[in-house]
């Protein structure tokens, strides 16, 4: 928190490591989406967090929210939402703990059941949030009807931010929409 300077929240990052070097996640999540592993991986890794968010609530870190970006294929995948009611009842992690991150491109394949299955998600407790936000299919129309809590500006907004006077306008559109939409940011 930019005000407080307290740690609010984590974001989960997996890393593949083979003969000590790292393989980059924009290598090997590519290669899980187009071979259908992704439904499996994502699986594990909303069970690993939620698993480690559990473990920082049970050390006292209550208001500690533990973000997981959510891969298109998996949001759109028949049994997401048992997926991710089974991995709260399996870690028994409080469902205000965990926000799921999905990017704008979530929204292009079915908006009506995108809205139907993000309140479902919602009405569960979760925290929910747009990453990326401004890369891909901005649409003023879904921020409205979409039940999220946060917006995350893409970095390559913030990156050139003290050089480019379009990426300074453009953040700080972006942070007067989401204060008037009441949605936390995060840049």
């Amino acid at each position: 928190n930019i005000i407080t300077g307290q740690i609010v929240g984590l974001e989960t990052l997996i890393r593949w490591q083979t003969a000590g070097d790292f393989v980059s996640p924009g290598e090997f999540i590519p290669l899980a989406e187009k071979s259908g592993l992704i439904i499996q991986l994502g699986q594990w890794i909303v069970e690993q967090a939620c698993l480690q968010a559990n473990s920082l609530v049970q050390k006292g870190y209550k208001e500690l929210v533990i973000a997981i970006n959510i891969s298109p294929q998996q949001f759109q995948h028949p049994a997401f939402f048992e997926m991710i009611q089974n991995a709260l009842a399996l870690t028994a992690v409080p469902a205000s703990s965990i926000e799921l991150e999905i990017t704008e491109g979530v929204i292009m394949y079915n908006e009506s059941d995108t809205i139907d299955l993000l309140h479902k998600l919602k009405n569960c407790g979760l925290k929910l949030s747009i990453d990326d936000f401004g890369t891909g299919y901005s649409s003023l129309s879904y921020l409205k009807q979409f039940p999220i809590d946060k917006l995350k500006i893409d970095q390559s907004f913030i990156k050139h931010l003290n050089k480019s006077k379009a990426d300074k306008a453009i953040v700080n559109t972006v942070i007067d929409l989401g204060k008037n939409l009441g949605l936390t940011l995060i840049a």
